[in-house]
């Protein structure tokens, strides 16, 4: 009889055993299940604030460049939409919704923050119940323009900034998207390498920073089709004395001695034809592997002028006096040299005394060498895949003449 009252107690106790371990699995199971649905929600959620993140600089740098609202939040839904959330797109059977408004912060109207909102279906969450099948997961950005500080930028790809002189530009920022190096100094306001910096730097450049984008990528492209001029002088054509050009469409411009004999040497050589050379107000788009060069004596000038280099590549001679400023409107205040991606051929700058460039020397995708022509101009903008800098740098970094002020669109997330 005892036997059989223990072996009943056993056989009830497995039952319970069973009981128990069946609602532990299901517990676990659950468990599992909920991890699942947080991290896969997590993981969108992640996603949705970087596309919001992205979308308010967009937008915010636009309200920088006085574009208004309206353009502000097209640049904002587009800049979305390639990370993935169309407005009124179907992803991952929600209806994403993207938003932006304008608003002022610390005083500065152009800012802009963007929402992006969309539903998720869950996996296992919906065992729950109907109010868990679906979650709504919401994402904001605020971003602020903050005007262009920087002036002097080596992007990504490149080999970085080297600096054989002495820069001295205390009211703007040096960023590098490398290293900085060489055996001259950098003052500045405030100095920055995603690698490291080994040149003597006031304030002490900061190693290790992010990587910024090109600041220029915004400016539109020219159209290169169609007839072009051609300008190959050389002294033996009588081109000597001054000489005027007007914006247009060029295979190349070209002034510089000739390559033999009639006394006239090559590049470096001398003696050298002498020309004055005046550029008259508005855009020069080259189209030809000569590019533009110029190598004699005598003095090339142009106020309101953009040089853009489709093709060929930027080099000034020694001998020559290079006094060149950029527009001050539309569509390139500010922008002195623009030679687009496709373009990599390397610019080198000399110039002789007096010579100064004022506005953007822009070359995202080639190298670019100053080796004179950096004093004298209220302001300066270097930006190129790489830079070396083997002459005295020194501007204020005075944007008045322009507008919009500086041509750098710099926008920061603040919230």
């Amino acid at each position: 009889m005892r036997n059989f009252a223990n072996a009943k107690k056993r056989n009830r106790e497995s039952g319970y055993g069973l009981v128990f371990a069946a609602f532990g699995l299901v517990v676990l199971l659950g468990a599992a299940g909920l991890s699942v649905d947080m991290g896969y929600l997590r993981y969108q959620r992640r996603l949705m604030q970087s596309a919001a993140d992205s979308a308010a600089l967009a937008g915010a740098a636009q309200l920088g460049a006085g574009a208004g609202f309206a353009a502000a939040q097209l640049a904002a839904g587009n800049d979305a939409q390639l990370n993935g959330f169309q407005d009124g797109a179907t992803v991952d059977g929600g209806t994403v919704s993207v938003s932006a408004t304008q608003t002022t912060i610390n005083g500065n109207g152009n800012t802009l923050q963007v929402q992006i909102t969309n539903s998720y279906q869950t996996f296992f969450m919906r065992a729950l119940g109907g109010a868990f099948s679906t979650v709504a997961v919401s994402t904001t950005a605020t971003a602020q323009y903050i005007g262009g500080r920087g002036c002097i930028f080596a992007l990504t790809g490149g080999s970085g900034i080297n600096v054989a002189a002495n820069v001295n530009v205390p009211n703007c920022n040096v960023i590098s998207n490398q290293d900085i190096t060489g055996g001259g100094s950098i003052t500045a306001a405030a100095i920055g390498a995603h690698g490291n910096s080994s040149v003597t730097a006031t304030p002490a450049a900061i190693n290790g920073t992010l990587q910024t984008s090109d600041p220029l990528s915004y400016l539109p492209g020219q159209g290169t089709g169609g007839g072009c001029t051609n300008i190959d002088w050389d002294g033996t054509k009588n081109v000597n004395g001054a000489q005027t050009l007007g914006p247009g469409l060029y295979c190349e411009i070209v002034f510089e001695p000739a390559k033999g004999g009639g006394g006239r040497r090559g590049r470096g050589g001398t003696p050298a034809f002498s020309q004055d050379v005046t550029f008259r107000p508005g855009t020069y788009v080259i189209t030809g592997g000569g590019g533009l060069s110029f190598h004699g004596t005598g003095r090339v000038s142009g106020n309101g002028v953009t040089f853009y280099l489709a093709a060929g590549s930027v080099n000034f001679g020694t001998r020559q006096q290079i006094q060149l400023s950029a527009p001050t409107d539309v569509p390139y205040a500010g922008i002195l040299f623009f030679q687009p991606t496709g373009n990599n051929n390397t610019a080198t700058i000399n110039g002789s005394n007096g010579s100064f460039l004022q506005g953007a020397l822009y070359f995202p995708n080639a190298t670019l060498t100053m080796n004179g022509a950096g004093n004298n101009a209220q302001y300066m903008v270097l930006v190129a895949k790489s830079l070396n800098i083997n002459t005295s740098v020194n501007f204020p970094s005075d944007y008045g003449s322009l507008l919009n002020g500086s041509p750098i669109r710099t926008a920061s997330l603040i919230q």
